[in-house]
């Protein structure tokens, strides 16, 4: 018999990245990483993916393009809290895959000011002081 192949043009992706985790490098530093959607489910060449950060105390959202699996991020505020949407794009983009990740606790990166002492006696004092 005869035998007869066919290519489909390609579509959107129907799964989104799996498996969005993060490692903190250090309390302003973040890499995201993500495994593809699955073969069955690309529905087409993943042509890069695409990443929306969104800060979420401020709603500050910054878009990144990657053709990695992964991306580094710095000069993030520290004990922040932060989403990310990964999708894959082939024609368009695909489903959204969505983690949300709190940076580390830093120290203070000023000192207090407006020191003022008062009450002063040989044992105790009263100090009063802005953050």
């Amino acid at each position: 018999g005869a035998h007869i192949s066919a290519i489909t043009n390609q579509d959107v992706p129907t799964s989104p990245p799996q498996n969005v985790s993060a490692s903190f490098i250090s309390s302003s530093s973040i890499i995201v990483q993500w495994s593809p959607p699955p073969k069955d489910k690309q529905n087409g060449v993943i042509k890069y993916y695409s990443v929306l950060m969104e800060e979420l105390f401020s709603n500050t959202t910054f878009n990144y393009n990657t053709t990695d699996l992964y991306i580094t991020i710095e000069d993030l505020h520290p004990f922040y809290v932060y989403e990310f949407n990964v999708v894959a794009v082939t024609i368009g983009n695909g489903p959204v895959a969505a983690n949300t990740f709190q940076m580390p606790e830093d120290v203070p990166s000023e000192s207090p000011t407006n020191l003022v002492a008062s009450s002063i006696t040989s044992t105790s004092a009263i100090l009063v002081w802005s953050p």
